[in-house]
């Protein structure tokens, strides 16, 4: 019995401190299909080598999403929550980061020239 609350409990607290982010599929295939989602759940999602250039993601949770080779060229991330996301090797100039937390990003060998 204390082997199994052990466990238990083990399991809770990696559950606790390991939190999953998973999307909303509509919401990426609404990304998809128009270029731009506001206010979306992108958390976790893969969206390498996408080209996004102009796209307006602001209000939308891309907390550890990778966007690795991703155009994200004049994108409007504005309020957006992006924290821990991959943005390794992405066009990032013109982007628009106002109120964006970018808490923990991956920009290595990114573009930038950010607005």
């Amino acid at each position: 019995m204390d082997k199994l609350i052990k466990n238990i409990f083990l399991t809770l607290l990696i559950l606790s401190t390991n939190p999953i982010y998973s999307y909303r599929a509509s919401d990426l295939k609404k990304l998809k299909a128009t270029g731009s989602c506001v206010k979306c759940d992108l958390g976790g999602a893969n969206l390498d080598r996408l080209d996004l250039h102009g796209a307006n993601l602001s209000y939308t949770n891309l907390i550890n999403a990778s966007l690795v080779g991703t155009n994200l060229q004049n994108v409007d991330f504005t309020n957006a929550i992006l924290v821990n996301a991959n943005l390794a090797d992405a066009d990032t100039r013109g982007m628009i980061r106002d109120g964006a937390n970018f808490t923990g990003v991956n920009f290595n060998n990114t573009r930038s020239q950010t607005t």
